[in-house]
């Protein structure tokens, strides 16, 4: 699952008023971790590919209760993008090609769409495929980088929560917490 933001290209900026930020990323994570917040202050639209969802739903269709499906769910902020039937099938070849998944690849062809700007993954694999492929794509640590030069959250914090609470463990987090892997 991954994060796009638009370009700020002036040509568009219509477009750019109407649609706000591009951003699918790992909700799942940043849920767990109870970034949600931060992520809307950051880009106050969240939009992520239908496949996005229904990873998300997923525990729900196997009968098991997760509160993070609710939470999400009532987000305001996160709006689901539709891809067409040929972009399914590029997403699908991505996969393929790379190992990576649906919804990271989806994400990349909602981004060679065109108009954005960044993809952020939480998927070390996702994000040297997707680079590969022209996306502009960092990890989702990095948007606790992003927190911290606007002042809204510490970057150790940020990773802290990830680690403690979204069981996002990277060596790049151990290694902002000082931690051994």
């Amino acid at each position: 699952m991954v994060n796009f933001k638009r370009k700020n290209d002036c040509n568009n900026l219509n477009r750019l008023y109407e649609k706000g930020n591009f951003r699918c990323l790992s909700i799942d994570f940043s849920s767990k971790a109870d970034l949600l917040c931060i992520l809307k202050r950051l880009y106050q639209k969240i939009y992520i590919p239908h496949y996005v969802i229904q990873e998300i739903e997923r525990p729900l269709e196997l009968e098991v209760f997760s509160p993070d499906v609710d939470k999400i769910k009532k987000m305001d902020f996160l709006i689901v993008e539709n891809l067409t039937s040929k972009e399914i099938m590029k997403a699908k070849e991505l996969v393929k090609r790379h190992n990576i998944g649906f919804g990271e690849a989806q994400s990349g062809i909602l981004f060679q769409r065109g108009g954005f700007e960044t993809v952020i993954v939480a998927d070390a694999r996702a994000h040297r495929m997707l680079k590969q492929e022209g996306v502009g794509v960092i990890d989702l640590v990095d948007v606790g980088f992003e927190a911290a030069s606007k002042g809204i959250m510490n970057p150790r914090k940020f990773a802290d929560a990830l680690y403690q609470k979204g069981h996002y463990r990277t060596q790049r987090i151990l290694d902002i917490l000082g931690r051994k892997s």
